[in-house]
């Protein structure tokens, strides 16, 4: 993911998920920075369709920013870019149920 505003440019990519026995954390390589994002939720799924089949299952739907995730890129880039609920594109994903 990358965000750009006149000349500057933050991108943000190599998401991790880790779950310990403290909760889940996430965290992302900013501008190749890893940075801790903690329990910030990124993104929300808007209007999703899930369809399974045998033991998989693919979800589509599209994304919208959270507000917490925009103000982290506005802090990280110093100045306001985003805001919450901004349209980030759609995703899909597919998995394996055991």
């Amino acid at each position: 993911m990358q965000f750009k505003k006149g000349n500057r440019v933050l991108r943000v990519r190599d998401y991790r998920v880790s779950h310990q026995a403290g909760g889940v954390t996430l965290s992302a390589l900013v501008s190749g920075r890893r940075v801790s994002l903690g329990r910030i939720v990124v993104a929300r799924m808007v209007a999703p369709e899930v369809k399974t089949s045998s033991k998989t299952g693919t979800m589509t739907g599209g994304l919208k920013i959270s507000a917490a995730w925009a103000h982290v890129i506005n802090q990280l880039l110093g100045q306001h870019l985003l805001s919450g609920g901004a349209d980030l594109g759609d995703l899909s994903a597919k998995v394996k149920m055991a």
